[in-house]
Formats: structure tokens, C-alpha cells, sequence
């Protein structure tokens, strides 16, 4: 797990991504990670975070993701390279 520190914040945080990846998390949980949810959602729009339980989930999103992208770009604009 990447989430490195001891303080009690980054302990419970942990606790509660493993409980979410076993498919265990409580109302507490769901409570805990809401105060920590900003209200301006529509700030958030770029920025989604997705929680997958194996690596083989984060795999097929990202492979379905980079199709989509793919499919919906001529060649030309997926194929720019860097000046």
C-alpha cells in the first residue's frame, strides 16, 4: 500500500482502504471519507477517484479508457509527439 505515515489520520485511512478492498467497509467509513469529500464537486470535474479492488481492474479501465480515447481521435492527434 502506498499510503505511507503513522499519524492517526493516515492509520485510519488505511484501515479503511483495506476494509473497502475485502468489500468490509462500515456507515463509519462511508462517514469518515465523506468529511473529507470537498463540497464544490463541480471543482472536482478533471479529477475522479476510483478505487479498485485488484490490479487487474485498474488494468481493464485503463485498457478500455485508452480505447475510448483512441476511437474517438483521428491518428493525428493521438500520434503528436513533443517538441
Amino acid at each position: 500500500m502506498r499510503q505511507a505515515g503513522n499519524d492517526s489520520d493516515k492509520v485510519r485511512f488505511r484501515d479503511i482502504l483495506l476494509r473497502l478492498r475485502n468489500a468490509q467497509v462500515t456507515m463509519q467509513d462511508w462517514n469518515c471519507l465523506m468529511e473529507q469529500t470537498p463540497t464544490q464537486v463541480a471543482d472536482l470535474t478533471p479529477f475522479v477517484l476510483r478505487l479498485y479492488p485488484t490490479v487487474e481492474a485498474v488494468v481493464q479501465y485503463s485498457r478500455t479508457s485508452l480505447i475510448r480515447i483512441a476511437r474517438d481521435q483521428t491518428p493525428s492527434e493521438y500520434m503528436k509527439f513533443p517538441d
